[in-house]
C-alpha cells in the first residue's frame, strides 16, 4: 500500500509527466540544432555545450515539479498529498533517479572537448604475403608517428596507446572517442618482390570522411 502511495505522490506532482515532457522537447532541440548549427557554422564544441545544459536541467525539472506546484494562482510550494513516510520515499526515488542520470551521462561531463589539432596513427596493417613483414607496418606508423610529433601545435597520441588497436575490429568512430582526437590516420604496407606500396588514409573521426589519401610507391 506504501508503495502505490509513494507513486501516487510523483503521479499528483506530476514528476512523470514532467520528465516526458523535458525529454520529448531536449530531443527536438537536438535534433533541430544538429541541423541548425552547422549550417549557421557554429563551432563543433556549441552542440556539446547544449547536451551539458540539457543535462544539467533535467534534475532541476525534476526537483522543481517535486517541490513546487503550477496553479490558477501561479507557482505554489507543494503539500504532501499523503503520509510523511511516502514523502521521504519519494524523496529519495528522485535523489536516486538523478544520481542515475548523472551516472549514465558522467562522460559527458568529466571527458575533455577534442581538440580539433589531435591525431592517431592507428598502426598500419601488413598486405605483404610474408607474416614476417610485419616489421615493415610497425616501423612506418612508428615513424609517422614520431615525424607528426614534431608538428607545432598538433597533439599526437603517443605509438603505446595505439598499438592496442592494431588488428582491432572497432569502428574508427570509437577509436577516436577513446582516444579523445579529432582525426585518425590508417594505412597500409604491401612488399612486392623488392618493390613497396604504402597507403595513407586521413579520416576526420566525427564524419568518418576521408579528408586526405595517398599511395606511394618505391
Amino acid at each position: 500500500m506504501q508503495k502505490n502511495n509513494i507513486f501516487q505522490e510523483l503521479k499528483d506532482r506530476k514528476v512523470f509527466r514532467s520528465a516526458a515532457i523535458y525529454g520529448g522537447a531536449a530531443f527536438v532541440i537536438l535534433q533541430v540544432c544538429s541541423i541548425v548549427f552547422p549550417a549557421l557554422l557554429l563551432p563543433d564544441w556549441s552542440i556539446r555545450f547544449l547536451v551539458v545544459l540539457l543535462i544539467i536541467g533535467f534534475p532541476l525539472v525534476i526537483i522543481f515539479s517535486w517541490m513546487y506546484d503550477m496553479t490558477n494562482q501561479g507557482i505554489v510550494k507543494a503539500e504532501p498529498r499523503s503520509n510523511s513516510n511516502s514523502t521521504f520515499f519519494g524523496s529519495t526515488i528522485i535523489f536516486f533517479v538523478i544520481l542515475s542520470f548523472f551516472y549514465l551521462y558522467k562522460d559527458n561531463f568529466f571527458r575533455s572537448a577534442v581538440n580539433p589539432k589531435s591525431i592517431a596513427v592507428i598502426p598500419f596493417d601488413n598486405f605483404s604475403k610474408d607474416p614476417k613483414d610485419e616489421y615493415l607496418s610497425n616501423g612506418f606508423t612508428e615513424v609517422i608517428i614520431a615525424n607528426l610529433a614534431k608538428v607545432k601545435d598538433l597533439m599526437v597520441i603517443s605509438r603505446t596507446s595505439v598499438m592496442r588497436y592494431k588488428n582491432t575490429k572497432m569502428s574508427l568512430k570509437d577509436i577516436a572517442k577513446e582516444l579523445n582526437v579529432a582525426h585518425i590516420l590508417e594505412g597500409s604496407v604491401q612488399r612486392t618482390d623488392n618493390k613497396i606500396r604504402v597507403v595513407g588514409q586521413l579520416i576526420e573521426a566525427r564524419t568518418d570522411k576521408h579528408v586526405w589519401a595517398e599511395t606511394y610507391d618505391e
